[in-house]
């Protein structure tokens, strides 16, 4: 079952666990990174809000949650 929390950093669960996302500074910005699945998101945005299609929840209608966490 998919469990999200948020506002930036988001927690969400992961086969039973709760993970939080993480963010990754280096010369070319800042970038989300999805333990344990380490996917990567490279946001354009400064605050965080949660959306879905009904099928997959997205951060900001631009990193797909569903498909870095799973």
């Amino acid at each position: 079952m998919e469990d999200y929390l948020g506002p930036s950093p988001f927690i969400y669960s992961y086969h039973g666990n709760y993970y939080q996302m993480q963010e990754r500074r280096n010369n070319l910005g800042t970038q989300w990174s999805f333990p344990p699945t380490d996917r990567v998101c490279d946001p354009r945005f400064s605050t965080a809000y949660l959306t879905t299609d009904g099928k997959s929840y997205f951060v900001n209608n631009e990193c797909n949650l569903t498909k870095a966490t799973k």
